[in-house]
């Protein structure tokens, strides 16, 4: 993704832009996802969102966004991935 114009706020930029390839399992918990996608353009509008499933399932969707295939992933996991994954737990 690319960043537009000046940054504002807690370091946010005012508008972003491009596509962000994002995979996805099957179940994801409590999140509500077609929620979270709309919150997602709702502000962010001119963004393109990607959505991808691994045949590999959260193995998969790691090794494409630690290589590069991939910007973020939704996975489960139970041990510690790659250096190269930042993970962040939804709740």
């Amino acid at each position: 993704m690319r960043r537009t114009g000046p940054v504002i706020g807690r370091g946010l930029p005012r508008s972003t832009d491009g596509k962000c390839h994002a995979g996805h399992a099957d179940v994801v918990g409590a999140l509500n996802l077609p929620a979270a996608l709309a919150a997602f353009r709702r502000h962010n509008p001119l963004v393109t969102v990607r959505l991808r499933q691994s045949l590999a399932g959260s193995a998969g969707h790691l090794e494409a966004n630690a290589d590069g295939r991939m910007d973020l992933a939704l996975v489960s996991i139970t041990e510690r991935p790659s250096p190269l994954i930042a993970l962040r737990e939804l709740t």
